[in-house]
């Protein structure tokens, strides 16, 4: 009897499955100016696909709160934005930065040196009228123009600026004294 022997081979391979990375695409810092949905960077996994059960956490909820699809700026600040998958965790900084706008209303058409005119300011932030707050107003040369709380008092013919300053917003106005007769 003839036996023969044989080497058999006996592979397994065996793969352990690993969820894929949650990951960040776009900027970890947004800045917004104004209220509303915030267009935040995507989240999406190292595989390609959305992560289905995402969390968002906002601390900060005065800043910013999380609705079913997007967050939404709700107020002035920073405040961070935690995506959690998974036992993973990314973070993104929302920072709300609301900018005023200032108008400068009651600017005379002309002025002759003498002549005296109250400036007002008004703010609008985010389409709705806001308190302005303190003023600083300045003129670019008291030789010619000057100001004092919103009281303008051309001096002499010539060029200046008017600025009004409050909160971190600015407006300017160019106003010329001329030297015309009544």
């Amino acid at each position: 009897m003839n036996w023969r022997t044989a080497s058999v081979g006996l592979s397994i391979a065996c793969s352990l499955h690993e969820d894929p990375v949650l990951l960040i695409e776009g900027p970890d810092h947004i800045q917004v100016h104004e209220l509303g949905p915030v267009d935040g960077p995507t989240l999406r996994l190292s595989d390609g696909s959305k992560p289905m059960g995402l969390r968002l956490l906002v601390p900060r909820r005065e800043v910013a709160e999380v609705r079913p699809e997007y967050i939404v700026a709700r107020g002035p600040g920073r405040t961070p934005v935690v995506a959690r998958w998974r036992g993973q965790e990314v973070t993104w900084t929302l920072e709300v930065d609301l900018v005023t706008e200032l108008r400068v209303t009651g600017v005379p058409s002309s002025l002759r040196p003498g002549d005296t005119a109250r400036l007002d300011l008004s703010a609008v932030r985010s389409g709705r009228s806001v308190a302005v707050g303190e003023v600083t107003w300045v003129s670019s040369d008291p030789t010619v123009l000057q100001v004092q709380e919103g009281q303008i008092q051309a001096i002499r013919p010539g060029l200046a600026f008017v600025t009004a300053q409050t909160s971190g917003a600015a407006a300017m106005i160019e106003l010329a004294v001329i030297n015309e007769h009544r």
